[in-house]
């Protein structure tokens, strides 16, 4: 979990989104047609650009778990504000967040029969300030959410610095507790992947992490007693998890700088 600036990339970003809504526009009905996700902003010729700028955009890092999206198949575009969503529930999004209420509109309220590209406020499910990028798991994040109220979190400032991830693996804010909760991001699993980063920050540089660092954590976690054999399972049984285990490189990053 980290603030996101929506203002990087934030041209080349709405270029793609600026050339749906030119495609989209039909001369002969004198409307947009098929200017919405749906039918335009997810079909490859714009998708595939936007998961690149998206993915830059975050350098590289899930919005929620911190996962490493420039893996092959490891990335999905995320709504803030889910797609469908009704007017009390947009209200909401946008009483959560400025940045929000100031840059999107709800995609009922965008005008299809007049032409304005760009327009002064882009409706919410091809909005660059609405759109983010997220790992691909079943078991956490976007997939996992649905279309679940989460607060847009990533607007603000202070979360580097309040949502912290303890030596544990844990990760605790009282503020955004619910929005941990429905994605996913606390669950046992990445716990233990975290509790992996945690072990071997001090141990050893990045570049020379192995499986075998891996063995000898899951020993020391054996002989704690600190998981159940259910997520220890996963991790030594076949198929096996380690992999998921080096999508997560970020928190080698991020305990090197708060372990103490």
């Amino acid at each position: 979990m980290k603030f996101i600036d929506k203002s990087q990339n934030e041209k080349e970003i709405n270029d793609v989104v600026n050339l749906l809504l030119e495609d989209a526009w039909n001369i002969l009905d004198n409307k947009y047609i098929g200017a919405n996700y749906y039918d335009g902003l997810s079909k490859p010729k714009y998708k595939l650009k936007l998961e690149k700028l998206f993915s830059q955009q975050q350098d590289n890092y899930c919005c929620y778990c911190m996962a490493d999206i420039s893996l092959k198949n490891n990335i999905t575009l995320e709504h803030i504000i889910p797609q469908k969503v009704n007017q009390e529930e947009f209200g909401k999004y946008l009483n959560s967040s400025e940045i929000l209420k100031k840059n999107v509109i709800c995609k009922s309220d965008f005008n299809i029969n007049e032409k304005t590209i760009p327009p002064l406020k882009y409706p919410h499910d091809i909005a660059n300030y609405n759109l983010v990028a997220s790992c691909a798991s079943k078991k956490h994040c976007n997939n996992h959410r649905e279309n679940k109220f989460v607060s847009p979190f990533i607007y603000d400032s202070n979360i580097n610095t309040t949502v912290v991830y303890d030596n544990a693996g844990r990760i605790d804010n009282e503020k955004y507790n619910d929005d941990i909760y429905i994605l996913g991001i606390s669950s046992d699993h990445l716990i233990f992947i975290r509790y992996f980063w945690s072990y071997i920050s001090h141990k050893k540089v990045l570049s020379l992490i192995t499986e075998g660092d891996i063995d000898d954590f899951i020993f020391e976690v054996i002989l704690k007693g600190i998981f159940s054999d259910n997520i220890i399972d996963k991790f030594t049984g076949s198929p096996s998890y380690k992999a998921d285990i080096f999508k997560y490189k970020y928190f080698h990053t991020y305990y090197n700088q708060h372990n103490t």
